[in-house]
């Protein structure tokens, strides 16, 4: 979805953003402020967790308790039941199914294990990505609200082809959606990667990529791969995906969307001062100069129910 100006961005009256860019950098603290201002909120992290793998992370934990044998006699009996919750804010299920590749006894999945739970989850983002029709329609239909956000996860850039004018799920995005990439400075990523140090959460690899930096760390490291420290692996792996992300990133938004400074997000207190940005943003975009901006979605006001 394209605009003609910021004005005309400013007066629709069912406006309809996906929010892309690094995990961290600030998409879901944005979608939660217009949250509170009457937007529906559909997060994309929350569906993986809630519709597409809530019954492989209930598996595990049924499984990990089992090795508990006073826990393990009350599944048997049926007496007590085990399962992950859920809220935009937290993830901690997803994100301990998921875990980090390396040694077992220090806390790690072993690595064709761990490259199993991408798949999985890679599976799953795609189908959460492409699936919000009904939420969008809902939200004007059983809510009453007039805008929809998408909070897209920071692995978008992984499954979908920017230079392709035609991949699925950029051009379904873009044909309902206005695409705001939450674009991270050099220094952000620097506090991206401190955070990443102190509290490391799973990231998702493309699976070549992966093998690509398991061998790679085993040589720098000197470690047997079956004895590679979790806890070393993730923050030097994040460090060298970090930058193909924003490349990656930097691509969609030239070809499918709009960018605006995630440094900016920092004096943002309420939805109308974000829409401003995105408005200025609009203004400021370049002439179109490939295809997909040309020739794809002109009608930018057709009412939320017809999407």
């Amino acid at each position: 979805m394209f605009y003609e100006s910021g004005e005309h961005f400013q007066w629709d009256i069912a406006k309809r953003l996906c929010l892309i860019g690094m995990s961290g950098i600030g998409k879901t603290h944005m979608a939660n402020i217009l949250r509170k201002e009457q937007w529906y909120h559909y997060s994309v992290d929350y569906r993986i967790g809630t519709e597409y793998m809530r019954e492989s992370i209930n598996t595990e934990l049924r499984r990990l308790a089992m090795q508990t044998p006073r826990l393990a006699r009350l599944l048997r009996m049926d007496s007590v039941t085990i399962k992950c919750k859920f809220g935009f804010d937290n993830l901690d299920a997803l994100t301990a199914y998921l875990g980090q590749p390396g040694n077992e006894t220090l806390g790690g999945l072993p690595l064709n294990e761990y490259k199993r739970r991408l798949c999985e989850h890679e599976a799953a983002e795609r189908l959460a990505t492409s699936d919000y029709g009904p939420h969008m329609k809902n939200s004007k239909y059983i809510y009453g609200y007039d805008h929809f956000v998408c909070d897209s996860s920071g692995s978008l850039c992984h499954v979908v082809d920017p230079s392709n004018a035609d991949d699925p799920i950029l051009t379904d995005l873009a044909s309902r959606c206005l695409i705001v990439h939450l674009k991270s400075s050099e220094e952000q990523r620097g506090r991206l990667l401190e955070t990443y140090r102190l509290n490391p959460k799973p990231i998702y690899y493309p699976p070549r990529l992966l093998d690509k930096l398991w061998r790679e760390f085993g040589e720098v490291s000197g470690a047997a791969t079956s004895e590679i420290d979790p806890a070393d692996f993730a923050p030097w792996g994040f460090e060298r995906i970090i930058g193909l992300r924003q490349d990656l990133y930097d691509s969609i938004a030239a070809q499918w969307g709009y960018t605006i400074d995630a440094e900016d997000l920092h004096r943002i207190n309420t939805g109308a001062e974000f829409l401003e940005l995105i408005a200025s943003a609009i203004d400021t975009d370049p002439e179109p100069s490939i295809s997909v901006k040309l020739h794809r979605f002109s009608n930018n006001l057709e009412p939320a129910l017809s999407a």
